[in-house]
């Protein structure tokens, strides 16, 4: 083999190792996104599901009686290495509708440039399989609002290992909902385990010898039991949604505005732009925690610094509820400066 064919045949096994992204272009309805095809067995932290359709089944629930079939004259076979072959009667039956939602993984376009840029992913235009360049994602982040500067500050972080989230202003309040609800959550598992356990009354048990098989027979949303795909509009009715903090969260990271780049020398609640989190192999997306800090990114000039007024009106703006902040200065030519501020207090020296 040549040095030409071994070069080609591990390009072609690390391009089959990538996983694939499909690019869509902003619209009225959203900045782009990038719709994640085939992750590879990979998962990515950044990553949010979004509803794109749904579609209405017709289950049937099914309850079904175990009767053991008697063999021999009606002699049961308990044991050895003989079984007896299991047959049900139907006790009843009942059939009813059930939307599904279909979703789909996104991930916003400062993080798919960064995996492109890895060799970790590859994007391809939407509805086309003309594979994007490296140039193609630079020219298209105009498009979607995210300025050149805050890309290289992003990707700066992302090359540390933090994980980056968009900013919001509501998102401190929802992390606080769903650490609550997921510790409420980790009690109504501990009362499952207890009744696994015994600690449960047996009136309401089951019979032994009866179960439950829900099988979906046809997809009705169409006319001749043909499975239609609908638009998956947000119903502010389902109040089970709203009520579940957890999806207001990932709602909440989809519809981040793009980070902007502010002016080093006025920086406000306005500037902030991301959250980020350390490296953390038990990172999860549906309750992240609370962020370890706060992420503003500026626009660097010799000339303009950023004044100690501009930083403590920053950090004591009830947005940040606390966190320390991380200013990220990016120069012209691409050099990124991170400076860190936080709430502190002078010690007092004592007088002698």
């Amino acid at each position: 083999m040549t040095d030409h064919q071994s070069c080609s045949t591990t390009t072609a096994a690390a391009a089959s190792t990538k996983s694939s992204g499909v690019f869509v272009s902003p619209s009225s309805a959203h900045d782009g996104y990038v719709r994640l095809v085939s992750c590879k067995g990979r998962s990515f932290p950044t990553a949010f599901t979004r509803p794109t359709s749904c579609v209405i089944e017709n289950i049937v629930r099914v309850k079904k009686r175990r009767r053991t079939e008697l063999c021999g004259g009606g002699d049961r076979i308990d044991s050895g290495e003989l079984t007896t072959p299991d047959v049900t009667d139907v006790v009843s039956s009942e059939t009813f509708q059930r939307r599904r939602t279909i979703t789909e993984e996104r991930l916003h376009l400062e993080e798919a440039l960064f995996l492109h840029m890895r060799g970790l992913l590859k994007i391809e235009r939407n509805h086309s399989e003309q594979v994007m360049t490296t140039k193609d994602l630079f020219a298209v982040l105009k498009d979607c609002r995210v300025p050149i500067p805050v890309y290289l500050a992003y990707a700066h972080l992302r090359a540390q290992g933090y994980i980056l989230t968009r900013y919001t202003k509501a998102r401190v309040e929802l992390l606080c909902d769903v650490m609550k609800y997921g510790s409420e959550d980790s009690e109504r598992t501990a009362d499952k385990v207890r009744e696994r356990q015994g600690e449960v009354d047996i009136e309401k048990l089951p019979r032994k010898d009866d179960f439950v098989i829900e099988e979906t027979v046809a997809s009705i949303t169409g006319q001749n039991h043909v499975a239609v795909l609908q638009p998956a509009q947000e119903d502010p009715n389902d109040t089970g949604a709203m009520d579940n903090p957890c999806k207001r969260l990932t709602a909440d990271i989809a519809r981040a505005p793009p980070p902007r780049v502010s002016n080093l020398g006025a920086l406000d609640a306005s500037s902030l732009s991301y959250y980020a989190y350390s490296p953390n192999a038990l990172f999860r997306r549906t309750n992240p925690g609370m962020p370890d800090f706060a992420v503003a990114i500026a626009q660097f000039h010799s000339d303009v610094g950023p004044t100690f007024d501009s930083l403590k009106r920053l950090v004591d703006t009830s947005t940040l509820d606390g966190l320390p902040l991380r200013v990220v200065a990016v120069a012209d030519s691409g050099v990124v400066v991170v400076l860190g501020a936080k709430i502190a207090s002078v010690p007092s020296l004592p007088r002698e």
